[in-house]
């Protein structure tokens, strides 16, 4: 079976060594929110005010945000 785009996206952040994505869930991002499920390696933090990836940054530490387009 092949890879969706979400599932690309994922296995990708997993092999970059990501340890914490953070999300503001919309429509359009949930296929990639989905295709975290199950994932063991990777926390998902729902954030809706984007504080914790900038307090990430601050402590020198790679960190990813995920959010889908309000339009």
């Amino acid at each position: 079976m092949k890879k969706t785009i979400s599932e690309f996206i994922v296995s990708f952040l997993e092999v970059q060594g990501a340890k914490e994505v953070f999300l503001v869930t919309g429509g359009a991002i949930a296929y990639v929110v989905d295709a975290f499920s199950g994932k063991k390696n990777i926390k998902i933090v729902f954030d809706e005010d984007y504080k914790k990836p900038l307090k990430v940054y601050a402590d020198k530490r790679p960190a990813v945000t995920l959010a889908a387009d309000p339009a």
